[in-house]
């Protein structure tokens, strides 16, 4: 509501002159979405001033505008004033039209008034009361501004992270439209609406982790904030609607799983291996059990435990049960990891040291054929044998134990003697006839073995007949019927070269040797791989048909530039010339023919590299 008025009035009638006062009063109505008042008079009234005349009843004449917008108009009857006495007479007026004022940013804002003549009398136009002898007006159509009741407009914000993170602050910054304004912000998750204390323009706050346990599987979700404006600094006159935007806010690091002592237990599994009945890690046997215990896993803000892996030697095992492979190393890390709902994990290395694994040894072999008291004897009928094992200790749990046993010549091997490590044995009785074969053997807890073959000859003749006479041997006794036999450590030498048919190659040379056995050049037999290097920049290589009608493929590749690969087929026509196509994409090659010739010239800057491959027909030559 809002009052106008117009002092001193303009009188002048037959009785002398006068004055009155006009005073118009006015509604607003404001509209916060538009930022604009509507304005209409809703009372007009007159009253004298000095010492002017009373007068009855006079009719009124004239209009008044706001902003240049006529709201009442008059025309004497039925709009009438009286002018006696003092106090304000209201007038009669028609209804009011309305004018829509936009206020300033600040929310001032200003109507201007203009009251516009409507009658002329005695001389004078004016807007006013009209009677015979007087008039009661206002001449010039004078203008007056009224003030609008201020309304500023709702802060809006002018600053807001776009994320926040968990036990962090931010700072949230508005731009106000009065200095009187003060503000709440609300922070909005779904359902939830967190509101902070009042501030004037600017907030700092601090996301508390709990936000988050409403969220259990994931690190991030959006927030609206909104912040709504007060005329009060105890924010209880709202103005306008709240201003928003949106943040995302992020969980911070400490919002992941923690875990205690014994959350994890890892141990030495050796079941269904060669070292089962070992107590501790093998190298090459073992694995490495892992058992969780959920219970001693504290996850954040809601969150449950999602899962549990293991990773060792750059496997990792995520599911039951919880097992390294083999492990390979004596220094071994086992990383044991939890992951919550949200994907947030929490890890632990376990560093184990492992049982070093080496499968047994023998040396300080000695293995001869000696008499009774172990004595070397050529023609002895006893077998001495010497040998020192050794496995590996894994703490003292694995022994190595040594045997030996014996098989004839062409013979399976007796029973195992069990051999002291370092000290002679005697095996036997044995021929001396008979050449035999002693296998030594340490084995250790794990069951794994190092083995060795010793030979024994017979006793040494110069030549020996078998006892039936049907065997005979040089160097050596005869052991099987119907077989000359020639002492390994005796040389062969024959007065000629023992022909092909006799089972030999009638030659005393390799080459000889290939000759009369009827062996073909390689370059001559079908599927042969010529294999042809290096044709530099700049180079060519040509190659050639001897005769008939050959068929190749070549492959080729570029050294520096790998895409330069392709096929290429060649081969020479039924006339004898050479034919060559290519197919592949290389610019860097071209291919000319003459005759049964074909050259390949490198036009590129890298080597190129070919690999023939020859078919059947005639021989290749290169140039």
């Amino acid at each position: 509501m809002g009052t106008v008025i117009f002092s001193d009035a303009y009188y002048q009638g037959y009785i002398g002159e006068g004055a009155y006062d006009l005073k118009i009063v006015f509604s607003e109505n404001y509209s916060i979405s538009t930022n604009k008042t509507t304005v209409r008079i809703t009372n007009v009234s007159l009253r004298k001033t000095r010492n002017s005349a009373n007068y009855g009843s006079m009719p009124i004449f004239g209009s008044i505008k706001v902003n240049g917008t006529t709201l009442i108009s008059m025309n004497g009857s039925p709009y009438y004033a009286n002018m006696d006495g003092t106090d304000y007479r209201e007038i009669n007026i028609p209804n009011s039209g309305s004018v829509d004022i936009t206020h300033n940013d600040d929310g001032t804002g200003a109507a201007s008034f203009q009251v516009v003549s409507g009658n002329t009398r005695n001389g004078v136009t004016a807007f006013g009361a009209f009677a015979t002898r007087a008039v009661f007006g206002i001449t010039g159509d004078p203008t007056q501004s009224a003030p609008l009741t201020t309304r500023p407009r709702a802060s809006t914000i002018s600053s807001c992270p776009a994320t926040a993170e968990t036990n962090h602050s931010i700072t949230l910054k508005v731009n106000r439209n009065s200095s009187s304004f003060y503000h709440k912000a609300s922070f909005i998750d779904g359902g939830t609406t967190r509101i902070s204390n009042a501030f004037a323009t600017s907030l700092e706050y601090t996301i508390p982790k709990s936000w988050f346990a409403s969220h259990t599987d994931t690190t991030t979700f959006p927030v609206t904030v909104s912040v709504q404006t007060y005329t009060d600094s105890t924010c209880t006159v709202p103005v306008g609607s709240p201003a928003t935007t949106t943040m995302t806010v992020i969980a911070d690091a400490s919002i992941t799983p923690s875990v205690s002592s014994g959350w994890a237990t890892v141990s030495a599994y050796n079941t269904g291996t060669a070292a089962e009945n070992i107590t501790g890690y093998v190298k090459g046997f073992s694995k490495a059990a892992v058992a969780f215990d959920d219970s001693k896993v504290t996850n954040k803000q809601n969150a449950t435990t999602a899962s549990f892996s293991v990773t060792c030697q750059g496997v990792t095992v995520s599911a039951v049960p919880y097992r390294t492979p083999t492990l390979t190393s004596t220094s071994v890390v086992v990383t044991c990891t939890v992951t919550d709902s949200r994907g947030r994990s929490a890890s632990q290395d376990f560093s184990i040291t492992v049982m070093d694994y080496a499968k047994p040894k023998l040396s300080g072999i000695s293995v001869y054929r000696c008499d009774a008291s172990q004595a070397a004897d050529e023609s002895g009928t006893y077998i001495s044998v010497k040998a020192t094992g050794s496995c590996s200790s894994l703490g003292g749990q694995n022994t190595c134990t040594l045997t030996a046993a014996v098989a004839a010549s062409g013979g399976t091997y007796g029973s195992a003697t069990s051999l002291t490590s370092g000290q002679r044995t005697r095996l036997g009785p044995v021929s001396a006839d008979t050449s035999y074969t002693v296998r030594i053997r340490a084995t250790d807890s794990l069951g794994k073995t190092a083995t060795y073959y010793a030979a024994i000859p017979t006793q040494k003749w110069a030549m020996k007949f078998r006892a039936n006479g049907t065997g005979v041997a040089f160097g050596k006794a005869a052991e099987t019927d119907n077989v000359f036999e020639v002492s390994p450590d005796w040389e062969v030498r024959l007065g000629q070269p023992l022909p092909i048919t006799s089972g030999g190659t009638g030659a005393t040379t390799a080459e000889g040797a290939l000759a009369n056995l009827g062996a073909q050049n390689a370059e001559d037999i079908a599927g042969t791989i010529f294999y042809k290097q290096n044709i530099g920049a700049g180079a060519s290589l040509t190659f050639t048909f001897a005769s008939g009608v050959g068929i190749a493929g070549t492959v080729l590749s570029g050294g520096a530039n790998a895409s330069r690969r392709g096929i290429m087929s060649y081969g020479a026509s039924a006339s004898g010339n050479a034919l060559c196509s290519k197919l592949f994409d290389a610019t860097d090659i071209t291919i000319t023919t003459s005759g049964r010739s074909v050259t390949l010239q490198n036009t590129g800057a890298a080597t190129i590299y070919l690999l023939f491959i020859h078919y059947q027909g005639g021989r290749l030559t290169f140039s």
